[in-house]
């Protein structure tokens, strides 16, 4: 790489952090992004196309790309599964099977604002809150939500009151997902994907989320008007794996640059379940355990380029 590059790259990074090139907080950025970039050089040495059969279950790269890409495609489709196309394009239809119909379309309409106003407070707090916590605490709700919403309607036929009480709580369902599953999940999966398949993971993103909303739109007309509520079921577990998923596979990634992030997955075992989210010593050493010859990279002092030796 040309000198007059890393200069640049230089400047741009003292101009982001509003200090003097030669600053410690530039200089600490700057070892950090150069660390990340040869840490998943070296680990695409032990990448194949192979693991993606597996769908990540077997990823034997040292920073877990193939399971951060494949999680890229898995969350989209597990909001999907959640109900959220569902509701935004049969909420008439639902609707109408607990309220009289001279109100379906007025409340279709409240209902989807319900939805856009719930991720209006997400943008305010989700560094604060951060993004797991968002997670799989709006899944937890979410379910327990949706499941009182399936016994209502289960019962909510020829009671006013029943069925009223159902819509309060579809309300409130949508108001959560917009907050927690709705926005965040483009957020986190755009900040676990692997700095160099970046693009990737999110083609993966997009073609999960347009993959299960396709299976669900068109399934759930089939699904009320064969088995009525019970369909609710099938929505109710996908809330269910929501939890499940979160909870043992997405650590933490607020408060980290995406270079850390790349640490957060070289642990054994699954990424969730980390005692803390804190980025270790060891876990920077382990990101550069077992370096392969072939795939080092040299800084060469004189110029600041970097190469591939062996």
């Amino acid at each position: 790489m040309p000198a007059s590059r890393w200069d640049e790259g230089d400047a741009a990074l003292a101009q982001l952090n509003d200090s003097e090139v030669d600053s410690e907080k530039v200089q600490n950025t700057r070892r950090e992004i150069l660390a990340a970039i040869e840490a998943e050089l070296e680990a695409n040495a032990s990448l194949n196309w192979k693991q993606f059969v597996t769908m990540g279950f077997t990823d034997h790269t040292r920073l877990k790309v193939v399971r951060r890409l494949v999680m890229c495609f898995w969350l989209p489709m597990i909001r999907e599964w959640m109900g959220s196309s569902l509701l935004a394009y049969y909420s008439s239809i639902i609707l109408a099977t607990v309220a009289r119909p001279g109100l379906v379309s007025l409340l279709s309409g409240v209902l989807n604002i319900f939805y856009a106003l719930g991720c209006v407070p997400l943008y305010f707090t989700v560094e604060r809150v951060g993004r797991r916590s968002v997670l799989l605490y709006g899944a937890i709700i979410m379910t327990v939500l949706l499941s009182i919403f399936t016994a209502l309607v289960a019962v909510g036929p020829g009671h006013p009151n029943i069925q009223w009480a159902s819509i309060g709580v579809l309300f409130l369902f949508l108001f959560v997902f917009g907050y927690s599953w709705q926005g965040c999940v483009w957020l986190y999966c755009s900040e676990i994907a692997p700095l160099e398949y970046r693009h990737i993971g999110g083609a993966f993103t997009a073609s999960g989320e347009w993959l299960m909303t396709f299976i669900t739109v068109f399934a759930g007309p089939i699904g009320f008007d064969g088995i009525g509520w019970y369909f609710w079921l099938w929505v109710i577990s996908g809330n269910v794996v929501a939890i499940i998923f979160v909870f043992l596979l997405c650590p933490e990634t607020g408060g980290k640059t995406l270079e850390q992030v790349d640490y957060l997955f070289v642990r054994p075992g699954f990424a969730g379940l980390r005692s803390n989210f804190d980025i270790t010593e060891e876990d920077v050493e382990d990101a550069f355990e077992a370096k392969p010859k072939t795939n080092a990279i040299e800084q060469r002092e004189d110029t600041g380029t970097y190469e591939k030796t062996g």
